[in-house]
Parts: structure tokens; C-alpha cells; sequence
């Protein structure tokens, strides 16, 4: 439901699905949902408290020493921060994330278009290529992505906006189009 849109019934959802992990003392499903229920408040524009919720699950996940947790929340915190208007603390998380994910991990492409996005907020067009460019280099070598593929090819479009490329901004929108079509071309639900 989140990554469809459905904010308000993914909303209810992890809620629910809270209560019900934190009953059962299922730590690890509690610390997940949260983060997802922060993404999708922030989608909500409930951007403090998406921010209150991401900041606990990144202390929690430093705590256990998750480090795949921590840059996934890393990632997520920025794109919170930037929706909220803080481009700065949006760059800052965002090149934590990049700096400890693996070079060829899923995780540092999401984080990779993050930077991106946060560089854009920030007038550092000619960085955020560079974040956009090299995040789509390696999605492209990866063949796609669970989690930022569509986040990645908008950042090279914007990024390539910003630094006057406009022929290459409309070609990246048409891929990134392509993409998704085809992507959503698979789900078989209509609704």
C-alpha cells in the first residue's frame, strides 16, 4: 500500500501491525514497521513526526549495531528532512547512508539517489549528477532495485535539469516513464 500510494491505509496498517509486534515482543518487526510508518507519514506531510519517529528507529538500530538498518534509516531520514525543508540535515543523513553501505549494494543506490536529491535542495547541481549518475550506473549494472529505483532516475533527471541539461532531463523522464510503466505493467491487481 505505501509504495502504491494507499498512504492512509498503509497508515492504519502499521499501526496496527505495531501494537500487535510490540504484544508479542517481536522487537525487530516493531523497529521495521516504524520505519515504515515514518516514510509514510512524511508522505502525509506529517514531517515532524515522521522525523521523531525515523530519528528513534536510527538510535534503536545504532544500539543493536544494524548497520544495514541504520543506512536504510540514514536514507529514509533524509528524504524526511528534505520534505520538511531541512536540506542540509537531508545531505548530511544521506552521505552518512552512502558511506556505510557497501559500493555495490542495493542499499547505497537508494542512498546514492537520496544525496542526490539532497544536493539538488542544496544548489550543488554539478555533486548531485555526479550522486544521480553513478546511483543509476549502478542500478543499471544491478538490473533494478526492491526499494529507490523510481527516487534514482528522477534525481538524474533533476540533476540534469539543474545543471542546464535539459535534452538529457526529458530523455531520463522517458526512461524512468518506460520503467515504470513496465514495472507496473507486472502487478496483476488493477486496483
Amino acid at each position: 500500500k505505501q509504495e502504491l500510494g494507499a498512504y492512509a491505509d498503509a497508515e492504519a496498517d502499521l499501526r496496527a501491525a505495531i501494537g500487535g509486534a510490540e504484544r508479542m515482543g517481536l522487537n525487530h518487526v516493531v523497529l521495521a514497521a516504524r520505519a515504515n510508518l515514518g516514510i509514510v507519514l512524511s508522505k502525509r506531510e506529517s514531517h515532524a513526526e515522521a522525523r521523531t519517529i525515523m530519528m528513534e528507529v536510527l538510535k534503536e538500530s545504532v544500539a543493536e549495531g544494524d548497520r544495514r538498518f541504520e543506512a536504510s534509516a540514514r536514507t529514509h531520514l533524509s528524504l524526511i528532512l528534505l520534505a520538511a525543508g531541512d536540506e542540509v540535515g537531508a545531505v548530511r543523513e544521506a552521505r552518512g547512508a552512502v558511506e556505510m553501505t557497501p559500493p555495490h549494494a542495493p542499499s547505497r543506490v537508494f542512498a546514492l539517489g537520496a544525496l542526490a536529491r539532497a544536493q539538488i535542495a542544496n544548489d550543488r547541481a554539478i555533486a548531485a549528477l555526479e550522486a544521480a549518475e553513478h546511483a543509476l550506473d549502478l542500478l543499471e549494472a544491478m538490473g533494478g532495485i526492491e526499494e529507490g529505483e523510481s527516487l534514482v532516475r528522477l534525481a538524474v533527471a533533476e540533476a540534469k535539469h539543474a545543471v542546464g541539461d535539459l535534452e538529457g532531463a526529458s530523455s531520463a523522464i522517458a526512461a524512468a516513464q518506460g520503467r515504470l510503466l513496465t514495472r507496473a505493467n507486472a502487478i496483476s491487481d488493477p486496483a
